[in-house]
């Protein structure tokens, strides 16, 4: 059973969404590139552009792995055995391992975006563009975890007394429902600035915090299976959707969310046909997830005196998170109450800066530079992760094929790739791990979707369809 718990956090904790570099560098399909710049939109050659489904799954992080195994020979694993030894190099396969660094991180994001419909036209010779997209995301963070965490200090001990640094956790379910506006700027035959913003509404399913603001400290007692606390100085704000008494989630409104994506991008066509959808070079920014959640769900507070927790007998009639919290302000303070400060709290959505440039280096070539960086707005914000990437790609109107390398939170280097055919595409930001069996699987990613816009058409055919002011 504690196999399967294991299991089940691992894959929860480190599923995470990065950028989808590939797609959201396409040059002819643009609603996924809109989560990023609301502005993105009005270089599409197409006039028009639906997202039926895209969805996006990545793993990474520096605690966990599975040895000698690759995401799809995983698919296949009939069990996975946890290594409780004191080694953990050089294990079987399908061996959960643990890595040794000094910091744990780990990021979390699952991203699906729904139906999306997006649109250019004109008002009085100004032309702007329009649309509509929904998205169910799940986002989290762990920063900084200390060392003293690490799995081999925890087993195999009879004692053991620890100082442990601050560290915090988050994570949120949100299901957004999202309205664009951009417009060009500056506009004539050779360039364009547009800008554009994005206003977002949110129903939080879930979201909790987990903070630790003091060094504190764990003595633990084999014998007695106790743990002593003391130094401490811990925040819980918690809420879900999952039903603790029918034991299955269903999902409900605890919360909402206001914010805005703003962007601006600068595009240099030169000699190149944008209706063909060429350029010469662009420079984007944007700031996205600009706005706070607020969450109906418990805030506790845990500080004072040290205390002793039993493994075996506390917490034994617990069935949902506030039973547990409970439990807790009973030891900390005498009393099952005191712990709860507010029955609402309210956090900063994962604020981030993009900036990137891209140029052409011959036709239907482009290499692209790009940077994401967080920017939490308040003590209390979910984060996204940094990321430096490189984009090499050749497309056109029905082809799309590109690589690309990744600096995952600008150190960990990845490999990508990305393919679209038509309105189908499939990609990954870091595509070794997907096919080919690793030393440590501890990281992969696939994103794949499905859209809608008018491929069959180009620039020659729009063109002998216009009016003609022939007696001018």
């Amino acid at each position: 059973m504690k196999k399967l718990q294991f299991v089940f956090l691992f894959c929860v904790q480190f599923f995470f969404s990065q950028i989808n570099i590939g797609v959201k560098n396409d040059g002819f399909v643009y609603t996924n590139a809109l989560v990023s710049n609301p502005s993105a939109f009005l270089q599409n050659s197409n006039p028009w552009e639906v997202n039926l489904v895209s969805a996006d799954v990545f793993v990474n992080n520096n605690y966990s792995f599975i040895s000698q195994q690759s995401l799809l020979g995983l698919s296949g694993a009939d069990n996975l055995v946890v290594n409780n030894g004191s080694n953990q190099s050089d294990l079987p396969k399908n061996t959960i391992g643990f890595s040794d660094y000094k910091k744990f991180n780990g990021y979390f994001q699952a991203d699906v975006l729904g139906p999306a419909v997006a649109v250019k036209f004109k008002i009085k010779e100004h032309e702007f563009a329009a649309g509509f997209y929904t998205r169910l995301r799940t986002f989290g963070s762990l920063f900084n975890l200390d060392n003293q965490y690490k799995y081999e200090n925890f087993i195999n001990q009879t004692a053991f007394s620890r100082v442990f640094q601050p560290f915090s956790a988050s994570v949120a379910t949100l299901q957004e429902n999202n309205f664009f506006i951009s417009k060009s700027f500056l506009q004539n035959k050779t360039s364009e600035l547009n800008i554009g913003v994005t206003f977002k509404q949110s129903k939080v399913w879930d979201a909790a915090i987990v903070r630790e603001n003091n060094v504190y400290n764990i003595d633990y007692n084999k014998i007695t299976n106790t743990l002593y606390y003391e130094n401490y100085s811990a925040e819980a704000m918690v809420t879900s959707s999952y039903n603790f008494d029918k034991k299955k989630y269903e999902p409900k409104n605890n919360g909402s969310s206001i914010g805005a994506d703003f962007g601006l991008t600068y595009v240099d066509y030169g000699n190149y046909d944008k209706e063909n959808g060429e350029y010469f070079q662009k420079l984007a920014f944007s700031v996205t997830d600009i706005g706070f959640i607020k969450v109906n769900g418990e805030k506790h507070l845990y500080e004072g005196s040290p205390f002793v927790i039993n493994q075996n007998i506390d917490f034994q009639n617990v069935n949902n998170y506030s039973d547990f919290f409970k439990e807790l302000s009973t030891h900390v303070y005498g009393n099952p109450d005191v712990s709860l400060q507010s029955t609402t709290f309210k956090v900063a959505l994962p604020t981030a800066i993009h900036l990137s440039y891209s140029g052409n280096l011959l036709k239907n070539r482009y290499v692209t530079f790009g940077l994401t960086q967080r920017v939490p707005l308040t003590k209390n914000s979910f984060k996204s992760p940094n990321l430096f990437y490189v984009n090499l790609a050749k497309t056109n109107r029905y082809l799309t094929y590109a690589a690309q390398f990744s600096m995952f939170e600008y150190k960990k280097l990845q490999f990508g790739g990305y393919l679209r055919f038509g309105p189908i595409f499939i990609g990954s930001d870091n595509i070794l791990p997907v096919f080919f069996k690793q030393k440590k699987l501890e990281a992969a990613d696939i994103y794949f979707g499905i859209k809608i816009y008018p491929f069959w058409d180009n620039a020659l055919s729009r063109r002998s369809r216009q009016k003609c002011d022939c007696e001018k």
